[in-house]
């Protein structure tokens, strides 16, 4: 029985390193693949953002918040999202999991505020406690000075939009 335990404790610690080890490479080529699109991103600054929403949120592992960080990267790619933006949608989505009524993992949470920032679909975001309707997007919009009273979202590229919804984002999280 004990060599039985001792076994699991050591599969267990090769699991886990296999996984931050993925979850590490994943990491490097979302850097890469930014870097390659011209958008200013490092490593050494996304894991220090990673370490730093670690001590901000403990109840997380190191790799949770590395695999958010990571599949934000990479989603948020089109809406050409800085290292700083990214890193402060990852903390976001880390206080939406805290509060949310539902159990789920942070990567479930992650999955349905990432679909949300890069598709017109909001549905898990209302789940979660915010909107990106019309009404709202608009309100962020005037409030960043993107467009005026009356003026349409049309007009706007990708980027501004994943901007006004990452301000929303933000705002409701209180980050």
């Amino acid at each position: 029985q004990g060599i039985q335990a001792v076994s699991g404790f050591f599969r267990e610690a090769i699991t886990q390193a296999t996984q931050f080890e993925d979850t590490l490479f994943r990491l490097k080529n979302a850097e890469q693949a930014l870097s390659l699109e011209g958008i200013e991103v490092s490593l050494k600054g996304l894991k220090k953002g990673i370490q730093d929403i670690k001590d901000l949120f403990p109840i997380f592992s190191k790799e949770d918040i590395t695999q958010v960080v990571s599949k934000v990267a990479i989603s948020t790619k089109q809406l050409e999202f800085n290292e700083q933006q990214i890193l402060d949608t990852a903390k976001a989505i880390a206080v939406y999991n805290i509060r949310s009524t539902e159990q789920e993992t942070i990567a479930e949470t992650t999955s349905k505020i990432m679909t949300a920032m890069i598709s017109k679909s909001s549905a898990g975001a209302a789940q979660l406690g915010f909107s990106f309707n019309d009404i709202a997007m608009r309100a962020m919009a005037m409030e960043l000075n993107l467009i005026k009273a009356g003026d349409s979202l049309e007009g706007l590229s990708e980027h501004e939009r994943g901007i006004i919804k990452l301000a929303i984002l933000l705002k409701g999280a209180g980050v």
